[in-house]
């Protein structure tokens, strides 16, 4: 579990989130919310991030079964979330690409 802001995939998290240049870069964009996160087509999810509070709640584990997943701590989860009250769950998503 992650448990560090400074941890090097929190930083990276928080990097897709607010610059434009690194989603360009790593063809990677974020989605956060569990509704956003069942709509993503599995073929594109690339990892998730889940709070530990989220983990806790029964069900909430099953819907990671199709990506790799990391547990943050919710404090930690909270400095990479991009919404005032987060649902728990983030996830990095290939972009499509076009050309």
């Amino acid at each position: 579990m992650i448990s560090s802001t400074s941890n090097a995939q929190v930083k990276a998290v928080a990097a897709l989130v607010k610059k434009a240049k690194a989603r360009r870069e790593q063809d990677l964009f974020v989605v956060e919310g569990i509704r956003m996160f069942r709509e993503i087509p599995a073929g594109r999810l690339h990892k998730a991030y889940v709070s530990e509070s989220f983990l806790s709640q029964p069900g909430n584990e099953t819907l990671l079964e199709r990506c790799p997943w990391e547990a943050v701590k919710d404090e930690v989860f909270k400095a990479m979330s991009d919404t005032q009250t987060p649902q728990g769950i983030l996830a990095l998503v290939r972009s499509i690409t076009t050309g």
